[in-house]
C-alpha cells in the first residue's frame, strides 16, 4: 500500500490550536490532567484486551496518540510497558510529564506497536481517516478507538461518526472491527483475526 504524505491535515492543525486552558480544565472540573487526574485504570484497560493480545510486562509496546501532557503515557509505563505518545500540541509538549514524540499521528509511525489507542479520532476529517489507515494500517497489532459516540461538549470536535461508520471504515482497510463497553473499538487486521489473542 502507498504511503500517503501530503500536506498537513485538519487533525494536525487542530492539535497545535488547543489553548492550554484545555488541559488546565480537564472536563471543566477546574483541574489539570494529569496521572493523578486522569480517568484510567491500566490494569483495566489490559484485561480489557485479553481477548485480543497477551500483555507482558516489559516487552508489550504501546502508543497513545495525541498523548495530550502524557498521563496515560506515564501511567502505563509506571504498569510496566514499553509506552511512546505521539503530540504536537506545543503547550503540552513543553509541561509533559513524560518525554514524548512530536508527531503528526496521521504520519507513518515511527515504529510497529502492539498497542495504538486514541480518543483523537473526533478531530479527524475524511483526508485524516484516510492518511491515517493507509499509512498505519500495518503498524499495530491492536487499535483500541475510543469515541464519544454518544456526544461531548468538546469544541475542537469535527466529525459525528457511529459504529457502524467505523465497521464499514475498517472493512475499507481490511481490518475487523470490535465492540466494546464505553464507547472502544477494536481494530485488527482481517488476516490476523484467526489466531487471537496474539502472544498465546
Amino acid at each position: 500500500m502507498t504511503k500517503l504524505a501530503y500536506g498537513e491535515g485538519l487533525s494536525a492543525k487542530i492539535a497545535k490550536s488547543i489553548k492550554p486552558s484545555y488541559y488546565e480544565n480537564y472536563y471543566g472540573m477546574g483541574i489539570p490532567l494529569n496521572s493523578t487526574t486522569a480517568y484510567w485504570n491500566t490494569e483495566n484497560f489490559v484485561n480489557g484486551l485479553k481477548e485480543f493480545i497477551k500483555v507482558e510486562k516489559g516487552k508489550t509496546t504501546f502508543l497513545d496518540m495525541g498523548a495530550g501532557t502524557g498521563a496515560i503515557v506515564k501511567l502505563v509505563r509506571d504498569y510496566g510497558l514499553l509506552a511512546d505518545g505521539y503530540e504536537l500540541n506545543r503547550y503540552a509538549l513543553e509541561n509533559a510529564e513524560v518525554e514524548l514524540i512530536e508527531r503528526d499521528i496521521t504520519e507513518p509511525f515511527l515504529k510497529e506497536y502492539d498497542i495504538v489507542f486514541s480518543n483523537a479520532f473526533m478531530y479527524f476529517s475524511e483526508e485524516d481517516f484516510k492518511k491515517f489507515f493507509t499509512n498505519n494500517r500495518d503498524k499495530f497489532k491492536v487499535l483500541v478507538l475510543v469515541y464519544p459516540f454518544d456526544g461531548n461538549n468538546d469544541r475542537y470536535r469535527v466529525n459525528l461518526k457511529t459504529r457502524e461508520m467505523f465497521i464499514e471504515m475498517g472493512e475499507t482497510y481490511g481490518l475487523n472491527t470490535y465492540s466494546k463497553e464505553d464507547g472502544w473499538l477494536i481494530m485488527i487486521r482481517k488476516e490476523d483475526t484467526d489466531d487471537l489473542p496474539f502472544g498465546k
